[in-house]
């Protein structure tokens, strides 16, 4: 996860100078060149996942979420490589990762402000090229406890290539709002990298940017704002 291994970097360095603006975490994107949005259409969310942090960590504590994030990751490919396969591997695979991705969420969401988190067989969101790539979403799922409260896209989705100069953010990214306007109401900038661009499956990695008037219910119950600006996110889509 080269989201969260540039964050623990930038919190190292943050710690040696407080009066420094926090900085935007980066992956290595694989290239810089303008993404051609018209690959996204008709795309389906495969997986989604959106990590929103309390506060500033520990680097230790940092480093077990990255190891955490990595494992769930990992594991969720692993799924998707046995999609349709119904032999005894196959389910044995299944059954010991579904358990353990379980868990790594269970662990995510007790040291995070909030966690959204779903798949196909939760949601149906579909990206659709008209006159700008927007992405649309039919809720299946209203009570899934991890979906967030499904919140909505808002605008159109963007590929945004910064000037490293006076940005702060130094590579090319994928860019779209989720919103929810219930309460508590929120509203998260996507900023998504390609990680793998294959001919069945488009994987996306990057931070998730909370809007500074957004709140958030956290696993105890209580409605509290952002207090870290950067989360995480990552993306899965296929046809």
């Amino acid at each position: 996860m080269k989201t969260l291994l540039w964050m623990i970097l930038v919190i190292l360095v943050s710690s040696c100078s407080k009066e420094e603006p926090p900085r935007v975490p980066s992956t290595n994107a694989l290239t810089e060149a303008p993404f051609d949005l018209s690959r996204l259409d008709k795309q389906r969310v495969k997986e989604l996942l959106v990590v929103v942090f309390d506060h500033d960590y520990t680097v230790n504590e940092w480093k077990v979420i990255f190891d955490q994030t990595q494992t769930l990751s990992t594991n969720r490919r692993k799924l998707r490589l046995i999609e349709g396969r119904m032999d005894l591997d196959a389910e044995a695979i299944r059954g010991e990762m579904i358990a353990q991705n379980a868990e790594l969420l269970s662990a995510l969401g007790d040291q995070s402000l909030f966690i959204m988190s779903w798949s196909a067989n939760d949601e149906n969101c579909r990206f659709d090229l008209g006159f700008e790539l927007k992405l649309g979403c039919r809720p299946k799922s209203r009570d899934n406890p991890l979906n967030g409260g499904l919140p909505v896209p808002v605008g159109a989705v963007n590929w945004i290539q910064p000037n490293p100069v006076v940005d702060t953010a130094k590579t090319a990214y994928l860019r779209y709002f989720l919103k929810r306007e219930s309460q508590p109401s929120y509203q998260l900038e996507l900023r998504l990298r390609p990680e793998s661009l294959g001919a069945d499956e488009l994987w996306f990695k990057g931070e998730a940017i909370p809007a500074p008037e957004s709140r958030f219910q956290a696993m105890d119950g209580s409605e509290r704002p952002a207090r870290f600006p950067y989360g995480y996110a990552e993306m899965t889509l296929a046809h």
